[in-house]
């Protein structure tokens, strides 16, 4: 008996720190690797030592593989070790040679199994894959008998060949992983890409505007988070599709769409040092942000509104109740037009309460919440033109370029006080140029007042919308009886 020590000198390959720890676990003695081998010859002993030390010297392996014994050997160090040698053509015509072109059923399994467990971290793939076919090939014709893999899977197209082949049969992926005897590499890269594939494949042309059993399977953390390539998982890859298909058909994110994006991603208006944006978003470009920026503007409305509505009910505020209908139709009737670019809520802590009892958390958008009070806020960018707008009594402040340092921009401020959006950044936002507060409209059910002031606010400042877009049609026919068809513009 013999001890040979593992220890690998650094030079060696920069990707072995980690597997010297490997081997130190494994044991330095070549008995218990030779009993692991499934045999306890003296011979095989010195093969494995031949081998590992041409490795640890960098030797050219084809200097030193002369036996069948010596292949051998090479397989279990690459199985134990997961020592990336690169397996090309000189290498395996060496193999054969020492082989005498006549590989045994355990030595195919072992490079085999080396191949689906390392497959997308091989050099000289293309090659080792075609070495692997005929060596099959060879095997079934001295024994007479099929061996289950297929040929297409020995390629370095194979993962994306077994993605295809489940969703033709329409089959789980697991399902066809056990038909070709697979599962016992499940945990390998071949598997873990084949599987990205799948889900990938199938994205291409799945229905957006459904939900389905493809969505609830990306959404799942383990799956999302799972590796694509060497750069990208397959959230990267779900979050590029969904949104590139809907920006090619011209429509909005649907709530299908959205609900992954957000399960996966998170909200994208974030601070940029967020690891949320820095582990998703940093990836996908600024248009396609805008996509989901521009549908979470409609899901932060709805709530504001649910927000602002619960509110007037719960606390018996029969003012707020009364002037509610017409203040979410102005608003529904911004969003509709497509003047709104974006926005961002300021949620009390009562409206936050009601809307996480209400609403599924995961797919809940980023929002800050306002220190004190009961109210809530939300901001609203029209472009060159910027809105706030509140619960209660809260005026409508309407600003014509404000600031990018207002606090309305800044996503690392996540809690503020309601006046720090109102009184508070109209002070500071006087002492900036070319920022200027256009209105300041307090709402009142007074001849429909405060929508004739604020129609003519942005109207006055580039913002074309008519009186029928945010009234409704009750309103409008007042609405023209008081002030004219076009009256109201003056």
């Amino acid at each position: 008996m013999f001890d040979i020590n593992f220890e690998l000198p650094e030079s060696l390959y920069k990707s072995l720190e980690l597997e010297k720890r490997r081997l130190e676990n494994l044991g330095c003695n070549l008995e218990k690797i030779a009993n692991q081998a499934g045999t306890n010859s003296a011979v095989f002993k010195e093969s494995l030592k031949k081998i590992k030390l041409a490795i640890q010297e960098r030797q050219q392996l084809t200097d030193v593989i002369r036996s069948r014994r010596d292949v051998r050997a090479l397989a279990f160090l690459l199985l134990q070790l997961h020592i990336p040698i690169p397996l090309n053509k000189s290498l395996i015509d060496t193999m054969d040679k020492a082989m005498d072109n006549y590989p045994t059923n355990m030595i195919f399994e072992q490079f085999l199994q080396y191949y689906f467990i390392h497959f997308n971290k091989l050099s000289s793939l293309d090659i080792f894959a075609n070495w692997l076919c005929d060596t099959k090939r060879a095997l079934e014709k001295r024994t007479n008998r099929n061996i289950q893999i297929p040929e297409k899977l020995l390629n370095p197209n194979g993962t994306k060949w077994l993605a295809i082949e489940a969703i033709k049969q329409r089959d789980e992926f697991n399902v066809i992983v056990n038909q070709y005897g697979l599962h016992k590499y499940a945990e390998g890269c071949f598997m873990q890409v084949a599987k990205s594939h799948y889900y990938i494949e199938q994205l291409k042309s799945v229905d957006l505007n459904e939900d389905n059993r493809l969505f609830d399977e990306l959404k799942k953390e383990e799956v999302y988070n799972s590796r694509f390539d060497d750069k990208h998982k397959i959230g990267h890859q779900t979050l590029l599709i969904l949104l590139q298909r809907t920006w090619n058909s011209r429509q909005a994110l649907s709530d299908a769409c959205l609900d992954v994006i957000l399960t996966i991603a998170g909200d994208p208006r974030i601070s940029r040092i967020n690891p949320k944006y820095r582990n998703w978003w940093q990836y996908i470009d600024r248009r396609l942000q805008d996509l989901v920026i521009s549908r979470l503007s409609r899901k932060d409305l709805q709530l504001f509104l649910d927000a602002v509505e619960d509110y007037g009910i719960s606390n018996y505020n029969y003012m707020l109740q009364e002037m509610f209908p017409s203040r979410k139709r102005f608003l529904e009737g911004l969003l509709e037009k497509g003047f709104i670019k974006s926005t961002r809520l300021y949620l009390s802590r009562g409206a936050e309460q009601y809307l996480l009892k209400n609403y599924q958390k995961d797919t809940f958008p980023s929002y800050a919440t306002v220190a004190s009070g009961d109210k809530t806020l939300i901001f609203i960018d029209l472009g060159n033109i910027q809105i706030i707008e509140g619960s209660h009594q809260i005026s409508l402040w309407i600003y014509k370029n404000l600031s990018r340092k207002a606090c309305v921009y800044n996503y690392d401020i996540n809690r503020v006080l309601a006046t720090d959006l109102t009184q508070g950044l109209s002070r500071r936002m006087k002492a900036v140029d070319n920022c200027q507060l256009i209105a300041k409209i307090t709402h009142t059910s007074d001849r429909l007042k405060w929508q004739k002031e604020t129609l003519q606010a942005l109207n006055n400042n580039g913002i074309d919308i008519n009186p029928q877009d945010v009234l409704s049609s009750n309103d409008y026919q007042w609405f023209k009886q008081i002030y004219g068809a076009t009256g109201w513009r003056y």
